[in-house]
């Protein structure tokens, strides 16, 4: 995307004395002027500007949207209750995570948080 400040003019303008001759009235004036028309070409940069801003800003949330519509709902389907249930059984015999993981192709964190549900379980019950 182009970006209208490449194409901008800068121009100094002196600023009148504060202070003796050339300090008057019709001095300010006439700075104010030049400072107006000079800042014209200005303002037409900044309204360049703003509607290449509005314009990314239409993209990034398009983008979003189509991000968003891609992602799967909810993340992963949960582990059906009979593979829980037989994976609870199987460490309630003494299994170990990887052992079971692999029987049931899980992964050992999937069987390590069924473990720690286990855990839970019976934390809760003893209170």
């Amino acid at each position: 995307m182009h970006d209208p400040a490449n194409d901008a003019r800068w121009s100094t303008i002196p600023r009148p004395r504060s202070q003796g001759p050339g300090s008057g009235k019709a001095a300010w004036v006439a700075y104010a002027l030049a400072v107006a028309d000079a800042n014209h070409p200005l303002r037409e940069l900044i309204e360049e500007q703003s509607a290449a801003i509005r314009a990314l800003k239409g993209e990034v949330e398009l983008l979003k949207r189509q991000i968003t519509a891609r992602r799967p709902k909810g993340g992963r389907a949960p582990l059906p209750e009979a593979t829980v249930a037989r994976v609870e059984e199987e460490i309630a015999r003494g299994g170990t995570d990887r052992g079971i993981a692999a029987r049931y192709g899980l992964s050992h964190m999937s069987v390590y948080r069924i473990r720690n549900r286990m855990r839970q379980r019976r934390l809760g019950a003893a209170s």
